[in-house]
């Protein structure tokens, strides 16, 4: 019996945790692509520093969620920035 596992996935394989860019009061964690059981800890630590203190000491800028957005508009193939972001 073949079953069929979905998993999600950013366009540069790495998370997304950080304060949503419109919504102070709003945190996000995803694309954890399967292996983020592994981090739940500090991802948990971060989401709980974000939520209470509006920061967290944990360097987080690689995960930025607006690392995702595009200038000009995005074709489904290709979500990543355009080169002059």
């Amino acid at each position: 019996m073949a079953k069929t596992c979905l998993y999600s996935v950013t366009p540069d394989k790495h998370f997304v945790i950080g304060r949503h860019p419109e919504h102070d009061q709003v945190s996000i964690a995803c694309g954890f692509s399967g292996h983020g059981f592994k981090f739940v800890p500090v991802v948990g630590q971060i989401l709980a520093d974000l939520a209470l203190d509006g920061s967290t000491e944990h360097p987080i800028g690689l995960f930025d969620p607006m690392r995702l957005t595009c200038s000009s508009p995005c074709s489904l193939g290709d979500p990543r920035p355009s080169a002059a972001d």
